[in-house]
C-alpha cells in the first residue's frame, strides 16, 4: 500500500466508499457465544461468483477490503474473490480473519490468494479469544484452540516464502474473558509470531447476551497495557501507519463507552460500506438498517448509495 492510497483510505472518496467490508459466505462451523451475526448464519442462496464480478465491475477504486463471514476459508472460490477485486478495483490490501478450524484449507487458499495477488498486502487475522479451554468454550468448539496453534504454524511456513503475507490475532473482549484479557495478550506476545494484535470489543446482538456485561475499567486496562508494551518493529512506514489504526479505533471505543454517544463523525456509508453474502448493502456491520439489496438494482452500489442521498 502506498503513501497515497493510505491517505485516501482515511480521507474517502467523495464519490464510493473505499473500505469495503464483504461478508462472502454465511457458512460457518464455530458457535462462538460473543458472535453479533449468529442469527443470520448458515443461509442459502448466497452470491455467486459471476454476481460479485458484476458488483467489482460497478465499483470503483477500492483501497482495502475486509473479507468476513461466517468463517470466509469455508468458501472454496475465496481466493477467486480476491483476485477479481485486485483486478477490477486494484485493492491492494486484504484482510481476512479465520477461526482457524480448517488450518490445511487456511494455508492453501492463503497462497492461491498471495499467488493471484501478488503487490496486494494479505492479512490473515486468527480470532483468539482464551488460553486452551476458555478458548474452546467462548468459540463454542472443543479442540479449537489446538487448531489455532496448527493454523498459526502453517502460516508461518507461508511466510517464509511470501514477504506481503501478515499474521495477525484478534481477541473479542467479553464478560468471559476480560479478568484474563492481559494474559492472553501476554501469551500471544510470547508464544506466537504474530505481526499485530488487535482487541475487538464485544458489539451488537450477541449468541449469548451475558457477555455483554463487561467492565470498562478492565477493558481501558488492558488497552493501556497493549500500548505500553508495544515493540517497535524494523516495519516501513505504511506498516506503522497501519499499526496506530487499532489503537485509534480502541481509543475511539473507549470514548464512546464512557460517554454514550459517538465522539467522532460516523463516516459508514461514505468512506466504508458493507455487503453481505446475498447482496445486501449496509453502512455498518452494526446497524440493522439495509441501504438495499444488489440483486434489486443491477449489481451497481452506486445506484443504491445515490438512491440514500435522495433520501437525505
Amino acid at each position: 500500500m502506498k503513501p497515497y492510497q493510505l491517505y485516501r483510505l482515511f480521507t474517502g472518496n467523495k464519490d464510493m466508499p473505499n473500505y469495503l467490508i464483504f461478508h462472502v459466505t454465511s457458512i460457518c462451523n464455530s458457535k462462538c457465544i460473543t458472535c453479533f451475526n449468529w442469527k443470520n448464519l448458515n443461509k442459502k442462496d448466497e452470491l455467486t461468483l459471476a454476481e460479485i464480478e458484476k458488483i467489482s465491475k460497478h465499483m470503483t477504486h477500492i483501497e482495502y477490503l475486509t473479507l468476513g463471514g461466517g468463517e470466509p476459508f469455508l468458501r472454496k472460490d475465496l481466493s477467486e474473490i480476491c483476485k477479481v477485486f485486485y483486478t477490477n478495483n486494484s485493492v491492494r490490501a486484504f484482510s481476512i480473519p479465520t477461526n482457524g478450524l480448517s488450518p490445511d484449507v487456511v494455508k492453501k487458499t492463503t497462497e492461491e490468494i498471495l499467488k493471484g495477488c501478488p503487490d496486494a498486502l494479505v492479512r490473515v487475522s486468527l480470532s483468539i479469544d482464551g488460553i486452551g479451554e476458555l478458548h474452546d468454550h467462548i468459540r463454542g468448539i472443543k479442540g479449537n484452540f489446538e487448531k489455532i496453534w496448527e493454523t498459526h504454524n502453517s502460516l508461518q511456513d507461508l511466510k517464509k516464502d511470501y514477504k506481503n503475507l501478515g499474521i495477525l490475532a484478534a481477541t473479542t473482549f467479553c464478560k468471559h474473558n476480560q479478568d484474563k484479557a492481559i494474559e492472553i495478550y501476554r501469551y500471544i506476545k510470547k508464544e506466537m509470531k504474530i505481526d499485530q494484535y488487535n482487541i475487538n470489543y464485544i458489539r451488537g446482538d450477541a449468541r449469548n447476551p451475558i457477555m455483554k456485561d463487561v467492565d470498562i475499567e478492565k477493558y481501558e486496562e488492558l488497552i493501556n497495557y497493549i500500548e505500553i508494551n508495544m515493540t517497535q518493529k524494523d516495519n516501513t512506514y505504511i506498516d506503522r501507519l497501519l499499526d496506530l489504526l487499532p489503537i485509534l479505533t480502541r481509543r475511539e471505543v473507549l470514548r464512546t463507552l464512557r460517554s454514550e454517544e459517538r465522539i467522532y463523525e460516523c463516516h459508514a456509508g461514505r468512506r466504508m460500506i458493507v455487503i453481505d453474502s446475498f447482496g445486501k448493502v449496509f453502512p455498518c456491520e452494526m446497524l440493522d438498517e439495509k441501504l438495499g439489496n444488489l440483486r434489486d438494482y443491477d449489481y451497481d452500489l452506486k445506484k443504491i448509495l445515490e438512491l440514500e442521498n435522495t433520501r437525505r
